[in-house]
């Protein structure tokens, strides 16, 4: 299951620390090589009293993070993750029926990475958030009492655009050695229209 292998690679940090080595992923499971490029997978705070965190996952471009631009990706739905265009579109893994086939599945049960040789990550360093708080791993606190898509208060496309605006300010505070890249903002459906 998708949620499973993202459960496993994501931690949770405050913005309140200095360093961004500490969100970075170093295996996923269903992967048994060297991952392709760095990548890291946490937390962001969402709106100013940190109630609202919203959940990242950025991989570093496969050629030079240094100088190769940002790519910002969204989904959409509304309300759908980014992280399904990551793991079955743009990512430099996919997630597909072939994963859940072979003897390495069959004795794990652990859905099997198969490497994306046209990710865009070949050339750009690709960030999606789970937008807005709180679909896919995004959470408020206090969390709302249903697991419905209003429990962090209702959602529209100002409310949606303002937390994605904090979201990525708190971002790049913390991975500010990006702040200079050329950045691209893109998306598919409905994400086009929330950016």
């Amino acid at each position: 299951c998708i949620r499973c292998i993202l459960f496993l690679a994501i931690h949770s940090y405050s913005l309140t620390k200095a360093s961004y080595s500490q969100f970075e992923v170093k295996s996923l499971p269903g992967w048994h090589k060297e991952l392709p490029s760095r990548q890291y997978s946490g937390f962001v705070d969402a709106n100013q009293n940190s109630s609202l965190q919203m959940h990242f996952w950025f991989i570093e471009s496969e050629k030079d993070p240094t100088t190769d631009p940002l790519l910002l990706w969204f989904n959409g739905g509304p309300g759908a993750s980014s992280l399904y265009g990551l793991l079955v579109e743009l990512g430099p893994f996919r997630l597909n029926d072939l994963s859940l086939k072979g003897a390495e599945y069959q004795n794990t049960k652990i859905p099997q990475l198969i490497y994306n040789p046209s990710s865009w990550t070949q050339s750009a360093n690709v960030l999606a958030f789970s937008m807005p708080v709180p679909v896919g791993f995004s959470y408020c606190s206090p969390p709302g009492p249903s697991a419905q898509g209003n429990d962090c208060g209702p959602s529209d496309d100002d409310s949606t655009a303002e937390q994605t605006y904090y979201a990525l300010k708190s971002w790049l505070h913390i991975f500010s050695d990006f702040q200079n890249n050329e950045m691209f903002i893109t998306g598919e459906s409905y994400g086009e229209y929330s950016m």
